[in-house]
């Protein structure tokens, strides 16, 4: 039988000529040898060097009301600071089957894609290599109890032995206000990583777009919050 040649080789620089980028976009890079059949293709991210207003950010109950009140659209970060059952979620680039490894770990997420906050943050409808510091910095919220009021975003996708509704990114309306629940770590925002800015600013600036067809009485509200807060995952 002919052995098949092996054929290695190292490429220690790439030259690019950038056409003009205006906007956060996903880009293919492809390599390829001439006369051959080889190549192979990566996805790459590049974003503006913005920074960032948390203004919207809101963390106690009396803000969360008071800006109820006043109409405003608001995200509620919640962090490692103020949940009391906590569980660190986990980027995961390719599916491990929980048969064969069992585990309570996630298995990736559900990205609403087509979501208007996305609108400056490219992104396909699972977690892509963009997410990874993104992920790595949240914590994943248990939303089974009040999965008929909000609208799930981001999915952390569950596996076999933890079919629970999770999210890391979900959305209801409180009267005329926007509320976006996240478990993202934006804290001391602008310190973070360009992706983790890039994100957050698409949604800051695309929240008073939103559409959301799940609400909540504003009586309610925080019960549910509490709710999500104390849940044991």
């Amino acid at each position: 039988m002919k052995k098949k040649k092996c054929i290695s080789f190292c490429i220690k620089r790439v030259y690019f000529i950038w056409r003009k980028i205006h906007e956060n976009s996903k880009l293919n890079i492809e390599l390829s040898i001439d006369k051959t059949e080889y190549k192979n293709s990566w996805n790459i991210w590049v974003y503006k060097d913005e920074t960032c207003n948390n203004t919207k950010i809101v963390a106690t109950e009396k803000e969360i009301l008071e800006s109820i009140e006043r109409k405003e659209n608001i995200i509620i970060n919640l962090t490692q600071r103020n949940m009391k059952n906590i569980r660190k979620n986990k980027y995961f680039p390719c599916f491990w089957s929980p048969v064969h490894f069992e585990t309570s770990d996630p298995n990736g997420l559900y990205v609403d894609s087509e979501n208007i906050l996305f609108k400056d943050f490219p992104t396909e409808d699972f977690g892509d290599y963009q997410w990874k510091s993104i992920v790595e910095s949240s914590i994943i919220i248990n939303i089974e109890e009040v999965m008929p009021y909000f609208n799930n975003i981001v999915q952390v996708v569950p596996n076999f032995y933890s079919n629970e509704a999770m999210s890391i990114i979900c959305a209801t309306r409180i009267e005329d206000s926007n509320v976006i629940l996240t478990s993202i770590d934006f804290e001391n925002i602008n310190d973070k990583a360009i992706e983790v800015r890039a994100l957050f600013n698409s949604i800051v600036n695309n929240i008073n777009k939103i559409e959301i067809k799940e609400s909540i009485k504003k009586d309610n509200f925080i019960k549910y919050l509490q709710k999500i807060q104390n849940m044991l995952l």
